[in-house]
């Protein structure tokens, strides 16, 4: 649903603000919803106060300068502070964190919870504020930087292509900080005001501090694959892969000549890889990846935090009161893979689990990022509950008894927590024939835990202790290297002056 803004008017140092909700609320709505302002470069959200609603439109009164929502407006646009501390209206276009909305765009619409949603993106300073500024800076200084001296104590860090501070990156990070060792910890990321803590400092993707501090990083460390980077010599490259691969992944899925030969570079670069287990390097060291560099067997870092959850009560009922899994009840976490961004396919019958299920469980569902979306609504209710709107994904699986997924990677880390998994593989031949293929046959090796149809699912859930030496095979084949100190052995492998006593 988009809204729009229908007025907006200054009256000394507050903007009023009208937005035509689009019949996203009911018509008898009294008071207007809560406003939330969302910048598009990650995850930064301010909540704003709404004053009145009336006839289908929300009006708002906005103050600017400091102690205000707004920092200016301005040709039709509106910058907000997001986080940091206001200052006054006068300075504002000047200083300050702000993220600016377009209001002449569709900047409103609702987000997944219902709430009026704001749209905004992060303001560029005026020698980077257009794309091909962005791209010159990348192909024209980038180069003169890679020219400069190396700095030894410096780490770059990136995960999800810049998109978040998470995943075996952030472990590894935190691990290296808190050991005071004195490294200039650097994170590229879309918006270069997340915290990460006092051990290190941000830049934005594609500003030209970003290029700079890529160029003079002794260490390189990151979970995918960095296809812009020119690697120096005398840089060390890191990947830490973002979880154990069932498709087939690298060269074999490359759509063109040009892609493999990317592709290639890129593999060529690396000089260490995080491991799990034997599994994974074999797969690296194949004709997929072709890897030559030298392997850190030391499970995932950022399952550590898994592994100590699990054994920690309070933190798991305190993630299931989140969820909203009542207490006294199980929790089956729900997760299954993308298959295409247009639709989620459901075809769990939640009628018959619930009917079988639901005086002890309840069913979370989190499905992957690009389908969330186009879930239905209705299907929610007091045994199936909304997961969408947790971050933490580790946490969901600490704080679940058992896991439904299908292909998902998600299977091999919580196969760590040795609980119940089901594989509810209702289309399964289409998939082995018609997607990407995979490195085992999954119907083959842990036939237990393969179901086909929702009375399969239910028959494997109902009865949990047949499962259980299934999944013990596929945790000791995938995990082996995996025992919750992780980050320690990486740290300790690429900076082993650090190590500690």
């Amino acid at each position: 649903m988009t809204c729009t803004c229908s007025s907006l008017q200054i009256r000394g140092d507050v903007v009023e603000l009208a937005v035509e909700l689009g019949g996203a609320q009911p018509a008898d709505l009294q008071a207007a919803p809560a406003l939330v302002v969302e910048s598009a470069a990650d995850q930064a959200r301010v909540q704003l106060a709404a004053s009145s609603c009336s006839g289908g439109t929300a009006c708002y009164s906005l103050g600017l300068g400091h102690g205000g929502n707004l920092a200016a407006f301005d040709s039709g646009k509106l910058f907000f502070f997001v986080g940091g501390e206001p200052v006054t209206a006068d300075k504002a276009l000047a200083k300050g964190v702000r993220v600016e909305a377009d209001m002449h765009a569709n900047s409103f619409g609702v987000d997944k919870n219902g709430a009026l949603l704001c749209k905004v993106k992060v303001a560029w300073p005026a020698y980077q504020d257009t794309k091909e500024k962005r791209e010159a800076n990348e192909r024209r200084l980038y180069p003169l930087f890679c020219h400069l001296p190396l700095k030894k104590d410096k780490v770059f860090f990136e995960s999800f292509s810049k998109r978040t501070f998470s995943d075996n990156p952030k472990a590894i990070y935190e691990e290296l900080a808190a050991r005071d060792a004195g490294f200039d910890c650097v994170w590229g990321l879309r918006n270069n005001k997340t915290d990460v803590g006092p051990g290190g400092r941000v830049v934005r993707q594609d500003s030209l501090a970003y290029w700079y501090h890529l160029a003079t990083a002794k260490y390189i460390v990151c979970n995918f694959n960095q296809y812009r980077v020119r690697k120096r010599k005398g840089q060390v490259m890191v990947n830490t892969m973002h979880g154990v691969p069932l498709k087939h992944m690298g060269l074999s899925v490359a759509k063109s000549a040009a892609t493999v030969e990317s592709m290639k570079r890129t593999f060529a670069s690396w000089d260490y890889f995080v491991t799990p287990s034997d599994y994974m390097s074999n797969i690296l060291r194949g004709e997929h990846f072709g890897f030559t560099g030298r392997f850190i067997e030391a499970g995932y870092p950022r399952n550590d935090v898994l592994i100590a959850g699990a054994a920690d009560t309070a933190k798991r009922e305190q993630v299931r009161r989140a969820l909203g899994v009542p207490q006294g009840k199980k929790m089956i976490l729900w997760a299954p893979t993308w298959r295409t961004k247009k639709r989620f396919d459901l075809q769990l019958d939640l009628a018959l689990l619930e009917q079988a299920l639901g005086d002890e469980y309840v069913l979370v569902l989190r499905s992957h990022y690009l389908e969330s979306q186009f879930v239905p609504q209705d299907i929610y209710s007091s045994f199936v509950l909304n997961g969408h709107g947790y971050d933490n994904v580790n946490e969901m699986l600490f704080a679940a008894d058992a896991l439904i997924t299908d292909y998902s990677s998600i299977m091999f880390d919580y196969s760590l927590l040795q609980r119940p998994m089901v594989f509810f593989c209702w289309d399964y031949d289409e998939y082995m024939n018609e997607a990407r293929g995979t490195y085992f046959d999954l119907r083959a090796e842990f036939p237990e835990l393969v179901a086909h149809d929702s009375a399969g699912v239910l028959q494997r859930l109902q009865h949990q202790d047949e499962l259980m030496p299934a999944v013990q095979r596929f945790h000791e084949k995938f995990n082996q290297y995996d025992y919750g100190d992780a980050s320690a052995k990486v740290v300790d492998a690429l900076w082993p002056d650090t190590r500690r006593a």
